[in-house]
């Protein structure tokens, strides 16, 4: 009988441990849950992102040489580099032109048409096709580097010759495209060459030049490329890819309406969203990739688009919330006054990541434009 006594006392010990233990994990969940609400809504503080993108373009002021600006800074050794990187160089010549119209500011009108005007020795002309490229010493010819003339030449209304450069520039980025849709990227070479980085750029540089001049000339080989570079993604899928051909092709849906350039916008963009590999849902990205997020926001930022051009609810939340973390954490590589680096040539310019503070011209490129795409989608 004392057995069976026991062995009651026993059962009812345990499931009162059980009970207690259940009690402790639930509030734990709950702690947490209201931890991550607190995070997330409460405590989060807003980063200023008027200062942020006034500061990144200030570095380019406060980067320039002789000719147009230093490609890296060091701000640990207060030292810039001796090598250049023209394409990159150009991208950024882009970007200062497009703040010289966001803020109507001299400096940055000056910097614009000094840094065209080192890049205009380079123009060549070539006669038998009348078309114009871009023959840098550092290596010349690049795809990519008649799109980001055009991109700049754009914002530039005022500069000599401007319209002849666009036309020229233009004609040369359409005849390098292949019958089957792709293009060559190096002028003078007869082959295709890498198709990840410069066609996306020289398509987005055609869509901008459709909707300035709304011409079907200018629109056509990028509806041309889709066969090719639909069926290229299917094989080829990379980070890389994702961010110049977003632009083209949310350009050209907003143009034409065709599903199927919405689709292969979403079917990039996701792939970029699951190689941040969501904790919850469509939230907590892992987002520590260095300053190189800020080129992923570009991407996303034209799916965005497109989700609220169909009022996808769904899309937009998602891809939202992507921009919105990333684009906090690309703003914490960003040196301020308050920084450890605070050299004048410092303060502005976003670190490679936590570890390498080493600063470059298309670093500060890319971290302005997700800053303006998101000002353009979330914030606006």
């Amino acid at each position: 009988m004392k057995i069976k006594f026991d062995l009651i006392w026993v059962l009812v010990g345990l499931v009162l441990l059980e009970f207690v233990l259940n009690g402790v994990l639930i509030s734990r969940y709950v702690n947490r849950k209201q931890d991550v609400e607190t995070n997330s809504v409460e405590e989060r503080v807003e980063p200023d992102y008027d200062k942020a993108l006034e500061l990144g373009g200030e570095w380019f002021l406060n980067n320039q040489n002789d000719s147009f600006i230093h490609y890296e800074y060091d701000p640990a050794t207060l030292v810039h580099s001796t090598e250049h990187h023209s394409l990159r160089e150009m991208a950024s010549l882009w970007s200062i032109a497009v703040l010289a119209n966001y803020y109507e500011r001299a400096d940055f009108h000056a910097l614009a048409e000094k840094g065209m005007s080192y890049f205009e020795e380079y123009f060549e002309y070539v006669e038998d096709g009348e078309y114009y490229y871009v023959n840098m010493p550092d290596g010349g010819g690049k795809l990519g580097s008649s799109a980001f003339i055009i991109l700049a030449l754009l914002e530039m209304e005022n500069y000599p010759e401007r319209d002849k450069y666009i036309e020229g520039f233009a004609k040369g980025i359409i005849l390098m495209q292949e019958e089957d849709g792709s293009f060559r990227t190096i002028f003078g070479i007869d082959q295709a060459g890498n198709q990840d980085y410069y066609p996306g750029e020289a398509m987005f540089a055609l869509m901008s030049l459709y909707e300035e001049e709304g011409e079907d000339r200018f629109m056509a080989p990028v509806e041309k490329g889709f066969g090719f570079y639909d069926f290229y993604w299917e094989g080829n899928p990379s980070t890389a890819f994702v961010p110049w051909q977003s632009r083209a092709y949310g350009m050209l849906y907003s143009a034409t309406s065709e599903q199927k350039y919405a689709d292969f916008v979403f079917e990039m963009n996701n792939f970029m969203l699951d190689e941040h590999t969501p904790a919850i849902g469509c939230t907590e990205f892992n987002v520590q990739r260095g300053v190189v997020e800020g080129v992923y926001i570009e991407g996303v930022v034209e799916a965005y688009k497109v989700a609220e051009n169909l009022n996808d609810e769904q899309k937009k939340t998602c891809y939202g919330n992507y921009i919105q973390e990333s684009l906090d954490y690309v703003l914490t590589l960003q040196v301020t006054e308050e920084s450890e680096y605070s050299s004048q040539e410092a303060v502005g310019g976003f670190k490679q990541n936590v570890s390498n503070p080493s600063m470059r011209v298309d670093r500060n490129q890319h971290a302005i434009f997700a800053i303006l795409g998101a000002k353009e989608t979330i914030l606006k």
